[in-house]
Protein backbone atom coordinates (compact mmCIF):
# COMPACT_ATOMS: atom_id res chain seq x y z
CA UNK A 1 0.00 0.00 0.00
CA UNK A 2 1.22 3.41 -0.80
CA UNK A 3 1.38 5.82 1.73
CA UNK A 4 -1.30 7.94 2.71
CA UNK A 5 -2.97 10.45 5.38
CA UNK A 6 -6.13 9.60 6.67
CA UNK A 7 -9.16 12.32 7.69
CA UNK A 8 -11.56 11.18 10.30
CA UNK A 9 -13.84 13.37 11.58
CA UNK A 10 -16.73 13.20 13.67
CA UNK A 11 -19.86 15.39 14.79
CA UNK A 12 -22.97 15.02 16.28
CA UNK A 13 -24.03 18.40 15.61
CA UNK A 14 -24.98 18.60 19.09
CA UNK A 15 -22.71 17.89 21.27
CA UNK A 16 -18.96 17.97 20.04
CA UNK A 17 -16.73 18.20 17.02
CA UNK A 18 -14.10 15.65 16.73
CA UNK A 19 -10.87 15.08 13.99
CA UNK A 20 -7.59 13.28 13.28
CA UNK A 21 -5.13 12.56 10.99
CA UNK A 22 -3.21 8.96 10.71
CA UNK A 23 -0.87 7.22 8.03
CA UNK A 24 -2.73 4.26 6.22
CA UNK A 25 -0.05 1.71 6.91
CA UNK A 26 0.82 2.07 10.64
CA UNK A 27 -2.76 4.05 12.09
CA UNK A 28 0.01 6.17 13.64
CA UNK A 29 -2.24 9.24 14.39
CA UNK A 30 0.02 12.53 13.35
CA UNK A 31 -2.64 14.87 15.24
CA UNK A 32 -6.40 15.17 16.97
CA UNK A 33 -8.77 17.51 18.36
CA UNK A 34 -11.34 17.84 20.14
CA UNK A 35 -14.08 20.39 20.51
CA UNK A 36 -17.10 20.61 22.67
CA UNK A 37 -20.24 22.58 20.68
CA UNK A 38 -22.78 22.64 17.38
CA UNK A 39 -20.45 21.74 14.51
CA UNK A 40 -21.92 20.37 10.43
CA UNK A 41 -20.07 17.73 9.12
CA UNK A 42 -18.69 19.78 6.42
CA UNK A 43 -17.24 21.98 9.09
CA UNK A 44 -15.63 19.43 10.90
CA UNK A 45 -13.90 17.69 7.59
CA UNK A 46 -13.02 20.80 5.81
CA UNK A 47 -11.06 22.00 9.45
CA UNK A 48 -9.75 18.64 9.86
CA UNK A 49 -8.27 18.95 6.01
CA UNK A 50 -6.85 22.39 6.79
CA UNK A 51 -5.09 21.33 9.98
CA UNK A 52 -3.39 18.38 8.02
CA UNK A 53 -2.43 20.66 5.01
CA UNK A 54 -1.20 22.87 7.79
CA UNK A 55 0.66 20.18 9.26
CA UNK A 56 2.42 18.44 5.98
CA UNK A 57 3.53 21.87 5.14
CA UNK A 58 5.29 22.33 8.56
CA UNK A 59 7.19 19.07 8.24
CA UNK A 60 7.44 18.89 5.08
CA UNK A 61 5.46 16.02 3.97
CA UNK A 62 3.99 15.06 0.31
CA UNK A 63 1.84 12.62 1.06
CA UNK A 64 -1.87 12.71 -0.28
CA UNK A 65 -4.65 13.13 1.95
CA UNK A 66 -8.07 11.29 1.87
CA UNK A 67 -11.10 12.34 3.42
CA UNK A 68 -15.06 11.01 2.87
CA UNK A 69 -16.19 14.39 2.48
CA UNK A 70 -16.78 15.64 -1.17
CA UNK A 71 -18.23 18.83 0.20
CA UNK A 72 -15.23 19.37 2.13
CA UNK A 73 -12.78 18.41 -0.67
CA UNK A 74 -14.41 20.80 -2.48
CA UNK A 75 -13.83 23.91 0.14
CA UNK A 76 -10.27 23.02 0.34
CA UNK A 77 -9.85 22.95 -3.17
CA UNK A 78 -12.04 26.53 -3.76
CA UNK A 79 -10.39 27.69 -0.46
CA UNK A 80 -13.66 29.16 0.76
CA UNK A 81 -16.76 27.61 2.95
CA UNK A 82 -20.26 27.79 2.41
CA UNK A 83 -21.72 26.44 5.54
CA UNK A 84 -24.92 27.20 7.64
CA UNK A 85 -22.86 27.71 10.61
CA UNK A 86 -23.83 30.04 13.05
CA UNK A 87 -21.29 32.08 15.56
CA UNK A 88 -23.01 31.26 19.11
CA UNK A 89 -21.63 30.95 22.53
CA UNK A 90 -21.38 27.08 22.49
CA UNK A 91 -19.30 26.85 19.17
CA UNK A 92 -17.10 30.07 19.30
CA UNK A 93 -13.90 27.99 19.04
CA UNK A 94 -14.91 25.75 16.11
CA UNK A 95 -15.95 28.96 14.37
CA UNK A 96 -12.86 31.19 15.10
CA UNK A 97 -11.04 27.56 14.22
CA UNK A 98 -13.04 27.86 10.84
CA UNK A 99 -12.22 30.79 9.97
CA UNK A 100 -8.08 30.30 11.05
CA UNK A 101 -8.23 27.59 8.79
CA UNK A 102 -9.83 29.41 5.82
CA UNK A 103 -7.17 32.78 6.42
CA UNK A 104 -4.01 29.56 6.12
CA UNK A 105 -5.75 28.40 3.32
CA UNK A 106 -6.24 31.81 1.26
CA UNK A 107 -2.29 33.06 2.57
CA UNK A 108 -0.73 29.55 1.55
CA UNK A 109 0.14 27.04 -1.35
CA UNK A 110 0.00 22.94 -0.49
CA UNK A 111 1.55 20.32 -2.84
CA UNK A 112 -0.45 17.52 -1.40
CA UNK A 113 -3.31 15.95 -3.72
CA UNK A 114 -6.39 16.27 -1.90
CA UNK A 115 -8.60 12.91 -2.34
CA UNK A 116 -11.60 11.68 -1.97
CA UNK A 117 -12.02 8.20 0.20
CA UNK A 118 -14.22 5.56 -2.22
CA UNK A 119 -15.11 2.78 0.52
CA UNK A 120 -16.44 0.73 -2.62
CA UNK A 121 -12.84 0.37 -3.80
CA UNK A 122 -11.13 1.26 -0.41
CA UNK A 123 -13.20 -0.03 2.11
CA UNK A 124 -15.03 1.42 4.72
CA UNK A 125 -14.17 4.46 5.81
CA UNK A 126 -15.51 5.44 8.85
CA UNK A 127 -14.26 1.82 10.76
CA UNK A 128 -10.93 3.69 10.62
CA UNK A 129 -12.51 5.84 13.27
CA UNK A 130 -12.96 2.92 15.80
CA UNK A 131 -9.82 0.95 15.17
CA UNK A 132 -7.95 3.89 16.23
CA UNK A 133 -7.47 4.29 20.37
CA UNK A 134 -10.27 6.89 21.50
CA UNK A 135 -9.23 10.49 22.14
Amino acid sequence: MKEKIIINSFSDECREMKYRAFLASSKEILFSRKFDGYCTKNVANFIAIANALLYCKKNDIDLPIYSNNMVAIKWIKEKKYNSKLYKTKKNQIIYETLESALKWLNNNDFKNPILFWDKKKLGNFKSFFYMINKY
